[in-house]
Order: C-alpha cells, then structure tokens, then sequence
C-alpha cells in the first residue's frame, strides 16, 4: 500500500516537530541542571526575559482582578490608616515621596516599583489584588492573609493617592495616627478622600 505524497509530507513535518521539541526540552533540562544560568539579585534579567516576565505579570493582574469588587465607599476609605500600613509595610522596599527604598528594595530583583510614579497604571481593584495576593518570585509579599479586607482595601486607596502626595504631605502625615478624628489627622484635607 503506497502513501499519497500529502501524507508523507505530513508525517514528516510531525516527526520533524517532534525532534525539535524532544531536542528544545532535552536541552533545557541540560541548562536547568547545568547551574550555567545565574539566579543571583545582582544580575538583571535578560530583556526579553524581564518582558516575558513583566508581560505576563501585568495581564495576570489584570485577569484576577476583574472579579474584585471596589468597595461604594472607597472614596472614603480611611488613606490615613493606608499609609500608617504603607511606612510600615512598603516603604523599606518601594520607598515614599521624597524617600529612597531602605537596601532591601535596592537589593531586589526586579528592582520593585516606584509607585508614586506607576500607582496611576493600576486600578483599584488590580492594586488591591496586588497587595492582597503578592507577585510571585518578585519579593512581594502577600498582604491578604494577614490583614482584613479593609485594611489592604485602604492601604490600596493610599497607594492610589501616591502621585498626588508631595514629599511634604508624606512627612507631615507620615507617623501613625493616634487616637485623633480624622479632622485632626488631616487639617488641610490633603491625604483623606
């Protein structure tokens, strides 16, 4: 029984496929294995590493955080409490405005975000998801299983705030609030919502 030329062609370009998959994974486990990759925090990604990486992140967020709900008061949320949560929380590794990140932030890799610059790119719902759940193999943590709902919801709410904040704001704000109502701890209304 002879093939048609059709199918012949056909079986060659799967074995041919095949090959050059079995080889790709034989070599890959090769590298794995062989340590030649660096894995150190001092070493940056290759570019398209970082963009596959960074790609990939971004539409994750932006798929699981389509479930997440803003809150109706989220123009309200406390952002005072958020940012006593942020110094204490974020700061070592995302900085502040007007504040470098302490060396744990400097010493990670990828170099974690400046957010007074990139908060604006998130939504709230896709910066909640992000303080809830962390990002894998980026050093940031996740938030959700050690704080309620509302803490990380006003947390967010502050993070969202941090284009706006002058270094000043920040500082003047910057320590943990007391017992005050919220008009004492805002005088000028410039971080409550």
């Amino acid at each position: 029984m002879k093939r048609s030329r059709g199918s012949r062609t056909i079986l060659t370009i799967i074995v041919t496929v095949l090959v050059i998959a079995c080889i790709a994974v034989i070599l890959g486990v090769a590298i794995m294995f062989s340590g030649a990759i660096s894995v150190a925090a001092t070493t940056p990604d290759w570019p398209v590493v970082a963009w596959v990486l960074n790609t990939t992140m971004e539409n994750s967020v932006k798929m699981h955080a389509r479930d997440v709900i803003v809150p109706a008061d989220y123009n309200n949320l406390d952002v005072q409490a958020g940012q006593d949560h942020y110094s204490r929380m974020c700061v070592p590794c995302h900085g502040a405005p007007g504040m470098e990140p302490e060396w744990l932030g400097q010493g990670l890799q990828p170099y974690p975000p400046d957010l007074t610059s990139t908060a604006d790119d998130w939504t709230p719902a896709e910066v909640f998801w992000i303080i809830s759940n962390g990002i894998k193999m980026t050093g940031m943590p996740a938030a959700g299983p050690s704080h309620s709902e509302n803490e990380v919801w006003n947390l967010a709410a502050f993070v969202k705030s941090l284009p706006e904040v002058t270094p000043e704001q920040y500082k003047a704000h910057g320590q943990p609030a007391g017992g005050d109502d919220a008009e004492q701890n805002h005088p000028s209304g410039e971080l409550s919502r």
